[in-house]
C-alpha cells in the first residue's frame, strides 16, 4: 500500500469516526477500535476495550449530543501503526439545553489490521473551551 493510500484510509477513518460521534452511533465508536483499544478522554479515566467504549458512548449518548469534525495537521505512517496529529472542533448539547462548544488537540495512535486501519488509543485535551 503506497502512502498516499494509508492516508486516504486513515483520513476516512477520522471521517468515519466524526460521523458516529455526530449520529450518536455508539456500536460504530467501538467498530472503529482495535480489541485492546483505550480511548482516553480529557480529565476522564481510560475507558479500555471496545465494549466498554461501546457502554461508555451509549451512556454519553443517553444524555447529550455532539457535532464533531477533525482536522488533520499530521499523519506518520510506518508499516503497521499510524499517528494522527488533529484539531477537532467540537459542539455538545445535553437535552436540558445546555451547549459546550470547544476545540480540542488529538492524537490518534493507530493500528494496521487485515488491510485496513483502526484505533488502537485515542487521546484529546480540551484548549479552547466556551
Amino acid at each position: 500500500m503506497t502512502m498516499k493510500q494509508d492516508e486516504q484510509m486513515i483520513e476516512e477513518l477520522l471521517n468515519a469516526y466524526s460521523t458516529a460521534l455526530n449520529n450518536s452511533d455508539a456500536a460504530a465508536i467501538a467498530a472503529l477500535y482495535v480489541r485492546d483499544g483505550c480511548f482516553m478522554p480529557d480529565g476522564l479515566p481510560t475507558i479500555k476495550g471496545p465494549h466498554k467504549i461501546l457502554a461508555s458512548a451509549e451512556k454519553f449518548f443517553e444524555r447529550r449530543t455532539v457535532q464533531a469534525g477533525y482536522s488533520i495537521l499530521n499523519v506518520v505512517v510506518d508499516q503497521n501503526f499510524g499517528i494522527v496529529e488533529s484539531v477537532a472542533t467540537v459542539a455538545i448539547k445535553n437535552f436540558a439545553g445546555h451547549a459546550t462548544s470547544m476545540k480540542t488537540r488529538d492524537l490518534f495512535v493507530l493500528k494496521r489490521q487485515a488491510g485496513s486501519w483502526k484505533i488502537a488509543r485515542y487521546i484529546f485535551n480540551t484548549f479552547n473551551k466556551k
